[in-house]
């Protein structure tokens, strides 16, 4: 079994053609988790991709998959503050501020 290189890197608007034509095979679209329009158009490529470019680069991390210079695929994971660490940063900080109002 020879194994294909497998590339993740930033999308590009030119990208749309190839990922529409893959998303609207329904052979492909089966496999895929719900909520995705059929027929996939280049137009929703198009909007996917630039909500992904749009991003914040510090809490979303997007990216086509590519095997041999050809997107196959997509990629994404979105970082999350945990409710816990929050709520904790939130009593730590109030702590600090009741610290700060009686060192005055």
């Amino acid at each position: 079994m020879k194994i294909k290189e497998v590339i993740l890197r930033k999308w590009k608007l030119a990208d749309a053609q190839e990922l529409s034509h893959l998303l609207s095979n329904p052979n492909i679209l089966k496999n895929l988790r719900d909520g995705i329009p059929y027929p996939y158009t280049e137009a929703d490529t198009e909007a996917y991709i630039k909500v992904m470019l749009d991003a914040d680069e510090n809490s979303t991390f997007a990216y086509a998959v590519c095997v041999e210079g050809i997107v196959v695929g997509s990629i994404r994971a979105v970082r999350q503050l945990c409710r816990e660490n929050k709520t904790q940063r939130t009593l730590n900080n109030r702590e600090v501020r009741k610290y700060e109002k009686t060192a005055l």
